[in-house]
């Protein structure tokens, strides 16, 4: 609803003496600096991380979702002579289910942690250099301490 109203407003300011797809993007910048907060703090209840890194997201987000407006807007307004709000309109309807997904799935999905990516460990040896807390000590058959299941406790695999 922000995004259609600056829009409108920049139509109605400018008159056609911007181009309506500058006004598209323009808007399109000034709504996602006014809405990330909203959902960073409330929609989403994200706390900690970096705000750049964050807003990086959600507006890589955004990028994807202005490309495709952008080009729903102008095949809309040059072939079939729509009003530039109401083919915006018509373009908007999906964007905010879409959007409330991809950001819920990636964007605000850290957990109070926003990384541009995460890395998660592939293999068993990086699962357990990855792991926080050491082994369990394990009994051994003949009475030794083991850290992890067939090594016993001050040799290693190779002595």
């Amino acid at each position: 609803m922000i995004y259609h109203v600056l829009l409108g407003l920049g139509l109605l300011a400018t008159d056609g003496a911007v181009p309506y797809v500058v006004l598209l993007v323009a808007g399109h910048l000034a709504t996602s600096l006014i809405v990330y907060p909203w959902y960073r703090l409330v929609v989403f209840r994200t706390s900690g991380g970096s705000w750049v890194i964050g807003y990086l997201r959600f507006y890589t987000v955004g990028l994807g979702f202005l490309a495709t407006s952008v080009a729903g807007v102008l095949l809309l307004v040059e072939l079939t002579g729509a009003p530039v709000l109401v083919a915006q309109g018509l373009i908007v309807v999906v964007s905010p289910p879409l959007g409330y997904v991809v950001h819920r799935t990636w964007t605000f999905s850290g957990g109070g942690e926003t990384r541009l990516w995460k890395r998660i460990p592939c293999s068993s040896t990086e699962r357990r250099a990855s792991s926080s807390r050491l082994p369990e000590p394990h009994g051994h058959p003949d009475g030794r301490t083991v850290l992890r299941p067939g090594i016993p406790h001050g040799r290693t695999q190779g002595s």
